[in-house]
C-alpha cells in the first residue's frame, strides 16, 4: 500500500501559495528597511561610490544591513549549540561581526601590521556601524591625510573581505591556518591592489565619470573553490548599464590562470559582441602586466 504524504501544512489554493510567499516577502523587506532606516542614508551612496571592487562592496553593504550570515544570526534559526556560536578562527566569543572584525585576535595583530598602523579594537565598544562610517569617512575621527584615503579604505575592506574569506575557509574545508601565514597573505594582497590601483590601465576607474560615453569597461574577477575556479567577466557602457555578465570554469585552482580566463572570456565576449572601444580593469597585477608586456610576463 502506498504511503501518502499529509497535505495538513500545505497550501491548498493559489491564494494561499500568493499569501505565503508574499506576507513572507514583506516581512523580509520591513526588517531590512527597519535596519537601515536607523542609518544616515548618506552612507548606502558612499558605500556604492567607493573606488575599488563590487564584491567588497556588497560585502561593506551585508555588514551595513546585518545580513551577514555570522553564527551569532544563525542560531536565530538553527539549533546551535554554545560551542557551535563560536567564533572558529580564536574559538573564544560568538560570532558576530564586532567580534569578527574589531576585537579577534587575528583582526588587531593586522591593523597592527598594516601600512597605517592602527588600535582596532578600540571601536568594538562603538559598533560595527560606527567603524564603517569610519571607514567611508576617515578625515574626520582617524585624521587620515586626503592622500591616503582610497589606500586606507582599501586596506579596510580587504582586510574584512580576508577574515570573511579564512572563516568560511575554517568552517567548510576545515582549513589550517596560522597567524603570520594569514597577516603576511593579506598584506601581500593589499600590496597587489596598489600596483594594480596605480596601472595606467585603471586610470579612468579613479573617476567613472572621466571614461567617455562611447567606451566600455570590461572588469574580471575569479572565485577559486575546491573543486576548481568561476572565473567571471563583467562588461558595462559608459553610462554605466551592464553590457554583459558572463562566466566560465575551470578546474585549475592557480588563482592567476583563473584570472587570466576571466579576461580572455571577456574579450571573447566584447570581439562577439563587435564592440571596439574598451577599458580593461582588474586586480590582478600578472594579468595587467602581461597585458602591458607580453614578451615579460608570468607563465
Amino acid at each position: 500500500m502506498a504511503a501518502s504524504a499529509s497535505t495538513a501544512s500545505q497550501p491548498t489554493s493559489k491564494f494561499e501559495i500568493d499569501f505565503f510567499v508574499k506576507s513572507a516577502h514583506k516581512a523580509i523587506s520591513q526588517s531590512i528597511n527597519h535596519y537601515q532606516s536607523e542609518i544616515d542614508s548618506s552612507l548606502w551612496n558612499k558605500v556604492w561610490n567607493l573606488n575599488t571592487q563590487d564584491r567588497l562592496k556588497l560585502l561593506l553593504w551585508k555588514v551595513l544591513n546585518n545580513i551577514l550570515p555570522t553564527r551569532s544570526l544563525l542560531k536565530n534559526c538553527l539549533s546551535l549549540s554554545e560551542s557551535q556560536v563560536n567564533y572558529p578562527i580564536c574559538d573564544s566569543e560568538e560570532e558576530n561581526v564586532n567580534h569578527l572584525f574589531l576585537n579577534c585576535t587575528f583582526s588587531k595583530v593586522l591593523w597592527r601590521l598594516s601600512p597605517l598602523p592602527l588600535d582596532i579594537s578600540k571601536f568594538a565598544s562603538i559598533g560595527i556601524t560606527k567603524w564603517v562610517e569610519c571607514i567611508l569617512n576617515p578625515e574626520n575621527p582617524l585624521k587620515i591625510p586626503s592622500q591616503q584615503i582610497q589606500q586606507f579604505q582599501l586596506f579596510a575592506l580587504l582586510s574584512m573581505d580576508c577574515l570573511w574569506f579564512l572563516r568560511n575557509k575554517i568552517v567548510h574545508d576545515s582549513f589550517s591556518y596560522n597567524l603570520d601565514t594569514f597577516v603576511n597573505g593579506v598584506l601581500k594582497n593589499f600590496k597587489e591592489h596598489c600596483n594594480a590601483w596605480g596601472n595606467k590601465l585603471l586610470n579612468n576607474l579613479r573617476n567613472g565619470k572621466a571614461m567617455p560615453q562611447d567606451h566600455y569597461l570590461l572588469t574580471f574577477d575569479v572565485a577559486v573553490r575546491k573543486n576548481g575556479s568561476t572565473a567571471a567577466a563583467f562588461c558595462r557602457t559608459g553610462e554605466g548599464l551592464v553590457a554583459f555578465v558572463i562566466t566560465n570554469f575551470t578546474t585549475s585552482q592557480n588563482p592567476n590562470q583563473g584570472e587570466a580566463l576571466a579576461l580572455y572570456t571577456g574579450i571573447k565576449e566584447v570581439e562577439a559582441q563587435r564592440i571596439k572601444k574598451v577599458t580593461i580593469g582588474g586586480d590582478s597585477q600578472v594579468v595587467i602586466s602581461a597585458i602591458e608586456d607580453p614578451d615579460h610576463c608570468m607563465d
